[in-house]
């Protein structure tokens, strides 16, 4: 596990979207009776716009696919004539 003796997150959205993340954590690892000091420095940036759009892709695709498609249909073959299948 991790003892975390200090941790900050510093978060800036800007009026384009753009949103930047930094963050640090520090601790001591203690696993199998030994200690080790950890310093994690975190930084992430992303158009928040853009992921907004992108998640709603799936669902956009999802009510277009079922509004729009079809079932094929069943189309005879050598004259006989077709019957549904029960």
């Amino acid at each position: 596990y991790m003892e975390i003796s200090r941790s900050w997150t510093r978060i800036n959205l800007d009026n384009l979207g753009v949103l930047t993340l930094k963050a640090t954590i520090n601790g001591t690892s203690r696993v199998d009776g030994k200690s080790s000091t950890v310093h994690l420095n975190y930084a992430h940036e992303e158009n928040i716009f853009d992921l907004w759009r992108s998640l709603r892709f799936g669902d956009n695709l999802q009510a277009w696919l079922e509004q729009n498609a079809m079932l094929p249909v069943r189309r005879c073959t050598d004259g006989k004539t077709c019957k549904e299948p029960k």
